[in-house]
């Protein structure tokens, strides 16, 4: 493991939370800010509130919503128990939120919260880099007899 990368981890268990961008196993490249692992729980919950307030049927004033959905995503998250991030998890997974995720494939994913084992990551870098072209696509034709 990159012992860099641990100690980014375990300065974001500090309050030093900077921006950072992985390339992954997968080749898709990942962007947020690092975060404490103790936050994914909290911003999840936040995420699945909004994406609840946002879907839910429109009865009434979108505000009105809001403690229905607090409750359901309350639920949601109750049914995985009490999780909270053991010692042993740092230097093995990070936090990032905001987060974004850029396919291999070209589609983005822009995310509340994202935990990300470390062992996935090839290439990282903290200062800031430009796209250069288009991301790559790849197309495949099928024939069957």
């Amino acid at each position: 493991m990159d012992s860099y990368l641990e100690a980014l981890v375990r300065a974001a268990e500090d309050g030093h939370c900077p921006p950072v961008w992985l390339t992954l196993r997968s080749g898709d490249i990942v962007s947020g800010v690092v975060r404490p692992l103790g936050e994914f729980t909290e911003r999840t919950h936040d995420g699945m509130v909004q994406h609840y307030v946002e879907t839910a049927p429109v009865n009434g004033p979108r505000n009105a919503r809001k403690p229905n959905a607090e409750a359901r995503a309350g639920e949601e998250l109750a049914r995985l128990g009490d999780v909270s991030p053991s010692p042993s998890e740092v230097g093995r997974v990070i936090t990032l939120a905001p987060a974004t995720v850029i396919r291999s494939g070209g589609d983005t994913v822009e995310l509340q919260v994202l935990r990300l084992s470390l062992h996935e990551v090839v290439i990282w870098w903290l200062a800031p880099g430009k796209l250069k072209g288009k991301p790559m696509a790849f197309a495949g034709v099928g024939i069957t007899f």
